[in-house]
């Protein structure tokens, strides 16, 4: 079965429930947390979920630095929940900028501080930010056929963008705004297009087909996107990997996966620009270059299932997220580039996304 609600694999909860049986009970052996004296630097934000419909969101942030972890960091610098299923985190000059999905909400903190700044608030069903500049950012929407453009140093939503269907990751490449049509499920549309905006006038210009439910893209070193698909709820259709050029908008290459079945997810590229990395029960890496799919996974686990995954810009380490039942605090697997586990990290509810400091 593959995902359909509004957080990115909650439709696996099940799974999780039935492998939880025989699953190593790891929790004990993950790296104590220090809540409270939250220091800056260069690290990693791990974005929690929380417990769907409870409010219980949070940020988790290791300095790597100084090899420490914090917990919670938004509630005890600003004596408040974060809200309902954050989803995604971006930096911006020296400002962070949580996506809160159920709540509605941005919250702008100060990462020195981490105290919130501003609050966009209003908004439909946010899922990512792109910021071009201090004047101009995106938010795409899941429950609306739209994307919000806002000014980020005023924080004010100043217009929309109509796309006729919901809308999941954003990039920017060659002057244009690629936006992935992921979800059919509020907005009922094909959900099987890249569409692409010019960055100037906010104009929609093209659709690129690609295979249903294209749930995640990344740009590597030669300026081309790929664009991994599912395949669809219901196994419509065989899952894909694309590559396509941003600047003719053509497809120049197509791998699909063996397996109709299978639900490939989390796209994800190392710092170089030159490695891809997805998750398809095991984690996969793969040469941009290559003309033909791993056949065997980069880094796997019978006893867990994984949810989320990034990879470290500055070291290719992976970072891993096992969120557990969906109700208690997670873990973070940290893998190194050769694919030895090196740690693991105890977070919030629901390790979902992943935030490196620049």
């Amino acid at each position: 079965m593959k995902k359909r609600f509004i957080t990115f694999g909650i439709f696996a909860l099940s799974i999780v429930l039935l492998m939880n049986s025989c699953k190593k009970d790891d929790a004990s052996e993950a790296s104590p947390p220090d809540t409270k004296n939250y220091t800056y630097g260069n690290g990693v934000f791990i974005v929690n979920e929380g417990a769907f419909g409870q409010g219980s969101a949070s940020i988790t942030f290791l300095n790597k630095e100084y090899n420490k972890l914090y917990n919670d960091v938004f509630f005890y610098a600003n004596n408040r929940p974060l809200g309902d299923i954050a989803q995604s985190m971006e930096i911006f000059n020296g400002m962070g900028y949580i996506v809160v999905n159920n709540s509605g909400t941005i919250e702008v903190v100060n990462l020195n501080t981490f105290k919130s700044t501003a609050t966009i608030s209003n908004l439909a069903s946010p899922r990512y930010t792109l910021i071009l500049n201090g004047s101009k950012g995106y938010i795409t929407h899941l429950t609306e056929a739209k994307i919000s453009v806002f000014n980020p140093s005023t924080n004010i939503v100043t217009h929309e963008i109509s796309t006729g269907k919901s809308c999941e990751n954003i990039l920017y490449a060659e002057g244009k705004i690629f936006v992935t049509n992921w979800s059919n499920f509020f907005v009922p549309a094909n959900n099987n297009t890249l569409q692409v905006i010019d960055a100037e006038t906010d104009q929609l210009t093209a659709s690129i087909i690609v295979t249903k439910e294209p749930n995640s893209m990344v740009l590597d070193k030669d300026n081309k996107i790929w664009v991994l698909c599912s395949g669809g709820f219901m196994n419509e259709e065989t899952p894909a990997l694309y590559r396509i050029d941003p600047s003719t908008l053509t497809v120049e290459k197509k791998l699909e996966f063996p397996e109709i079945a299978s639900s490939p997810n989390r796209l994800c590229i190392d710092g170089s620009g030159d490695s891809l990395y997805y998750l398809n029960s095991g984690t996969y890496k793969m040469s941009i270059h290559a003309n033909e799919l791993p056949l065997a996974p980069y880094v796997f686990d019978q006893n867990t299932f994984f949810y989320s995954l990034a990879i470290d810009p500055q070291n290719s380490m992976a970072y891993l997220g096992d969120a557990l039942d969906f109700n208690q605090n997670g873990i973070v697997y940290r893998y190194r580039k050769g694919g030895q586990e090196y740690d693991q990290l105890s977070t919030g509810i629901v390790p979902g996304a992943f935030c490196f400091t620049p």
